[in-house]
């Protein structure tokens, strides 16, 4: 199949943001037997997020949605502020990096992390359309020892020993600059190796004590950074953790209000329930209040 016209791709696009019920099984429609490498640019927090709109039903959802598909981006907004600097730790595509941007102004600093090639080729396209200086780059993986690691060739480029291509990885305190000021955000998005990241930040954590967002894989993570000794362990240096997950709604009137911004489509999870929870959730820390918060 070809890439759909423009006119079909509008009116694909008008058509999620009228009717927000089944857009994933929708997109995948609109885009059925589309190449692998089909690249496609749309508007999205002020730049031009580009897509390889062949590859994913993800990719496809972000072209028709923009930024609808980000639900829990309501959860990160009130942890940033005009002037901060925010590391991206698994940046992706970019999306986060363009929110990150508009929320953190000319006067910020986003360092974006991404280490699978592809997904960084997107990336630099799509920082290269959006007129966005305050996003740098890195094409390299997080983690809690310099060296290689390999990754797989997917959208999630998740580090697993049988992936399929070796990348640099190196700890954060290491490659960021004292001279560039405090982290005040430390947003980590990294299937199964936050507790490699964290570690790799130790020096960060402790002297910039920055604002964590964590999306947390429980079935991903090895047995030594079990999501419930992770949380312990930052409970040491953050008096007060919140546990978030995407609400799964009931009843047809709970669905309409999440789908159309009435309701807010995630829900508080209480310590208990991590411990047998498989599914993904976010965690948050913010700043403790009257933290200096600046490296020597």
């Amino acid at each position: 199949m070809t890439l759909p016209s423009p006119f079909r791709l509008a009116l694909a696009r008008g058509r999620t943001a009228l009717w927000r019920f089944h857009s994933l099984a929708y997109a995948e429609r609109v885009f059925a037997g589309v190449a692998p490498g089909t690249e496609l640019a749309r508007p999205f927090a002020g730049g031009r997020l580009h897509l390889d709109v062949g590859r994913t039903n993800t990719e496809q959802l972000l072209y028709l949605e923009g930024e609808r598909a980000i639900g829990e981006w309501p959860l990160l907004a009130p942890l940033l502020a005009p002037g901060q600097r925010v590391v991206d730790a698994g940046a992706n595509l970019g999306y986060y990096a363009l929110l990150f941007a508009r929320a953190v102004g000319r006067s910020g600093r986003i360092d974006a992390f991404e280490p699978e090639p592809r997904n960084f080729a997107l990336l630099t396209r799509t920082l290269a359309a959006s007129d966005v200086p305050q996003v740098v780059p890195h094409e390299m993986a997080l983690g809690a020892v310099a060296g290689t690691v390999r990754v797989a060739a997917e959208i999630n480029g998740k580090i697993s020993a049988d992936g399929t291509q070796e990348v640099r990885v190196d700890r954060l305190d290491s490659v960021l600059s004292k001279a560039d000021g405090r982290v005040d955000l430390l947003k980590i998005d990294v299937d199964g190796y936050e507790g490699h990241v964290l570690r790799g930040a130790r020096e960060i954590l402790e002297s910039d004590r920055p604002s964590l967002f964590i999306e947390l894989h429980p079935e991903l993570v090895p047995p030594e950074h079990r999501v419930d000794l992770l949380i312990d362990e930052l409970a040491q240096k953050y008096p007060e953790i919140e546990l978030w997950a995407p609400r799964r709604p009931e009843g047809g009137l709970a669905k309409v209000a999440e789908r159309y911004g009435l309701a807010r489509p995630f829900r508080r999870l209480s310590p208990r329930e991590i411990a047998t929870r498989r599914e993904p959730f976010w965690a948050i820390a913010r700043r403790p209040q009257n933290f200096p918060g600046m490296r020597a």
